[in-house]
């Protein structure tokens, strides 16, 4: 993971205790593959299961609660209408998210 929440997970873990208790975090992420790649018995299992060390071993480690994580399926295969849609999406479930914890998005 890189970008400004690296440096503070490691200096986190560094001191040992979740300066970030109590706020949230949501993955929003798009895969190469299809869904069928990221199903129960697909090559990279369920996307919960491909998911939970970042979950668990980062951002709980450091105090978050996780929303769902958001994540089309191969965008690069998606026709621009569907595209937009997933961004349509994205959009609906962060103002959603915005919404239910009183945040400004």
């Amino acid at each position: 993971m890189d970008g400004p929440f690296k440096p503070q997970a490691e200096q986190v873990r560094a001191i040992g205790h979740a300066a970030l208790a109590g706020k949230r975090a949501m993955l929003l992420l798009t895969t190469g593959g299809p869904n069928e790649s990221f199903r129960p018995g697909g090559a990279f299992g369920s996307l919960s299961d491909f998911l939970f060390h970042i979950h668990r071993g980062m951002l709980e480690f450091v105090g978050f609660r996780s929303w769902t994580p958001w994540s089309p399926m191969g965008p690069a295969r998606m026709t621009d209408e569907e595209r937009a849609a997933a961004l349509d999406a994205v959009g609906e479930s962060v103002a959603l998210i915005a919404a239910d914890s009183k945040l400004a998005v």
